[in-house]
């Protein structure tokens, strides 16, 4: 029976608040951590889609369920408003479950061009006040997501630490203030913050907005956009898209050097 875990805090990964678990019961084995939470000595953890949520959900207030831990601590939400709900279901499912089954081909990021981050990113000025007020830090879902590179609360770029959460060998780390150390501060191009800092305002509206988006299948998305490209007179002829002229406008507004820094 588990029952000191931690609750989440605010927009916190679950990733993070396992580990957090770990730390406040002197657990240093991964294996014994998934043994004792999961019953599974060789689950992997994903810090962004993890699966056995309900078992999770078990361990914490009856004002939680999965769909709570879903919508708020995962980074799902973020696929909604491009899926349809057919796709958005099974994801849920899967993530509700133990029989753990990889959506990122079935959610289209392992053919995404854009990378997903290598390792836990942060932002110190965070840290510090998460430190403040919980007495400990964490890792926010915001700062694991490609293209929120800046932190709009401090106006600052984002620092990457040497925690992988990538690959075969990542286990449960713990966000620590000692990660300082071993950190970099993401580079981007001056000129460019404008951008980044829009793109990571977006990000956050998707992140608090998208679990009230319905999409019944991939017709209506691309109807959507259609009627977008229309609209703002970007077709040849009327049903044709003027694919040149839409690339020249993304890159007079984007600029050539923030869309090369997401290799687009």
């Amino acid at each position: 029976m588990i029952s000191n875990f931690p609750a989440p805090y605010p927009n916190e990964l679950i990733y993070s608040v396992i580990a957090r678990y770990a730390v406040h019961n002197g657990i240093l084995s991964p294996k014994y951590l998934t043994e004792e939470l999961f019953n599974n000595r060789n689950l992997t953890p994903t810090y962004d889609l993890p699966s056995h949520l309900d078992r999770v959900a078990s361990y914490l207030p009856d004002h939680y369920d999965a769909l709570i831990l879903i919508n708020q601590h995962t980074l799902l939400p973020i696929y909604q408003p491009f899926q349809p709900d057919t796709v958005m279901r099974y994801a849920v499912q899967a993530l509700r479950g133990e029989q753990y089954q990889s959506l990122h081909t079935k959610l289209g990021k392992n053919a995404s061009r854009i990378k997903a981050v290598s390792f836990f990113r942060f932002c110190p000025h965070c840290w510090q006040e998460q430190m403040q007020q919980y007495g400990e830090v964490y890792w926010k879902r915001s700062w694991q997501i490609t293209g929120y590179e800046y932190c709009t609360r401090h106006q600052q770029s984002l620092s990457v630490s040497s925690m992988s959460c990538n690959g075969i060998d990542r286990k449960f780390y713990f966000a620590h203030l000692n990660a300082l150390k071993d950190s970099s501060q993401l580079a981007f191009n001056p000129q460019d913050s404008r951008h980044h800092i829009e793109l990571a305002e977006l990000i956050e509206e998707l992140l608090a907005h998208s679990t009230s988006i319905s999409i019944p299948d991939f017709s209506t998305i691309s109807d959507a956009y259609f009627l977008i490209l229309k609209d703002s007179k970007l077709l040849s002829g009327r049903k044709n898209i003027n694919y040149e002229k839409v690339r020249q406008l993304v890159i007079e507004y984007w600029g050539e050097s923030f869309l090369a820094y997401y290799q687009l």
